[in-house]
């Protein structure tokens, strides 16, 4: 098989290597196009021809068809008008309905609190991710019959995920250009440390873009129907934790990372995820931390109505079982891997985990869907708000303190380094 036709056969099926699911990439990026308010009959008509040509093994013919398929998402028309929606920095901060004078949290090099705070946070962020990932694309259907409350690592964990290789390069991107990085330069940071073959959905699609020279807010748009999927919100910690108490400036930076990969409802994600963990430096409380967050976030939005509603059924129900029989019910046309059903399990892990370490992962990592990434997001706030001291030894002890990624020229960093790297990219920030 050639290279090309290699290519062509991963586009419409592959295996994620990460979670060992099956991709239907091109089949996926019609239903991903649809659920955005695209009328993608046109592209829909060609799938049948594309299983022809791949299961006969055409796969010259196959390249055709894809290429017809990318035809036609391009000239689909759009049903759904979501212009209302914010979508530059300045139109999102004019539709917050609560902005907050930023809280001062020492970030001293001197301040134990700060660093331990910011190491649970990474702690909490691998054990999560290792805790989530054997499980991450299965239905919650089958993780309860299979394999229950998963109260335990379902093998030796590792470190490795996607999810952290692009906070490893925001760290290094302030290094090299300074707390008033551009989008532009965070962009062209992931096409020098990330391989193609290691990025999945929205993030495969928009460094695809900037290899070509489509930089950000373009790199989001052109040909990335998932947009609006999960690739944001999961790498939004390291914003609030170089932002700590300063949600605003937290908001601010995961933004401009956002729009790499994402629009609208997808950035909204991230800029949620990394307020929360901001606000876990200065609040106590996982209710108040998700109501104050939910501020930052359009309340015209799909997403804010994702929040105020689990928040309401975990309310009326108390059990997480119940939630999340809610959220397979309300959500379970998307795709395992979208920003909005993974956005409900992470708010119902972190108000009925009520700020328990053990039990909010457990509880994240036992809903199915996209639970690397969302047992992750639970395990980082959780960790911010308790400290590394306080995450029991048993999650800290197979993780060994490294974590390996797939960034080029970051391989493997020690977890007590990156800690230290984290707060002085935060003393940088402050000072500037």
């Amino acid at each position: 098989m050639t290279h090309a036709e290699k290519q062509a056969a991963e586009m419409w099926q592959d295996i994620m290597t990460y979670s060992r699911t099956v991709e239907n990439r091109m089949i996926e990026c019609v239903d991903a196009l649809e659920k955005r308010g695209y009328d993608v009959s046109e592209a829909r008509r060609l799938i049948p021809a594309g299983w022809e040509a791949y299961n006969s093994g055409d796969y010259w013919a196959l390249q055709k068809v894809i290429a017809m398929i990318w035809e036609a998402l391009r000239r689909a028309p759009r049903m759904v008008n979501d212009d209302h929606k914010p979508d530059t920095w300045e139109e999102l901060k004019r539709s917050w309905i609560r902005v907050e004078s930023p809280m001062i949290f020492n970030v001293d090099e001197g301040n134990r609190a700060y660093r331990d705070k910011v190491y649970g946070a990474w702690y909490g962020k691998c054990i999560g991710c290792a805790l989530g990932d054997p499980s991450a694309g299965w239905p919650s259907a089958k993780v309860r019959k299979e394999r229950g409350w998963v109260g335990d690592y379902l093998q030796k964990p590792d470190t490795r995920n996607d999810d952290i290789n692009y906070q490893i390069i925001v760290l290094h991107c302030i290094d090299e250009h300074g707390p008033g990085f551009t989008s532009r330069d965070l962009g062209y940071e992931w096409v020098q440390h990330l391989e193609l073959d290691k990025t999945y959905t929205a993030e495969r699609q928009a460094l695809e873009n900037l290899h070509r020279g489509l930089i950000p807010p373009y790199s989001a748009r052109e040909n990335n129907p998932f947009s609006d999927w999960i690739g944001a919100q999961m790498r939004g910690e390291v914003h609030g934790l170089i932002a700590p108490g300063n949600p605003e400036l937290a908001a601010e930076l995961a933004y401009r990372d956002a729009i790499i990969s994402h629009v609208k409802e997808g950035v909204y994600g991230e800029v949620f995820n990394s307020v929360m963990v901001s606000l876990a430096f200065v609040t106590d409380d996982v209710g108040e931390i998700v109501n104050r967050a939910l501020g930052y976030v359009p309340a015209n939005s799909d997403f804010a109505s994702v929040v105020r509603s689990t928040v309401a059924k975990c309310k009326e129900h108390g059990r997480w079982e119940d939630v999340l029989d809610w959220i397979d019910q309300a959500y379970g046309d998307l795709h395992w891997i979208h920003t909005f059903p993974n956005a409900a399990i992470v708010v119902m892990s972190l108000l009925l985990g009520g700020g328990d370490f053990s039990k909010s992962v457990s509880m994240a990592a036992s809903c199915g869907w996209d639970c690397d990434c969302s047992t992750g997001q639970v395990g980082a706030t959780v960790g911010a708000l308790i400290g590394e001291r306080a995450i029991p030894a048993r999650w800290k002890e197979p993780i060994a303190g490294r974590l390996d990624t797939d960034v080029i020229g970051f391989s493997s960093i020690e977890l007590d380094k990156l800690t230290d790297w984290t707060c002085n990219v935060a003393r940088r920030l402050a000072q500037a």
